[in-house]
């Protein structure tokens, strides 16, 4: 009985570890984007 339970407790830990990266990922990609984007207008109006 205790066997089948530790697999189901490591992947939902991995699981849990896999979601936070990705959100983490999400919100350094969202971040690096504007970022990006207030580059680039600072660059067009600094040009024009």
């Amino acid at each position: 009985m205790g066997m089948p339970y530790e697999p189901k407790e490591n992947h939902s830990k991995d699981w849990l570890k896999f979601t936070g990266l990705g959100c983490a990922w999400y919100g350094g990609g969202l971040l690096l984007l504007i970022a990006l984007i207030a580059v680039l207008v600072a660059l067009f109006r600094w040009i024009f």
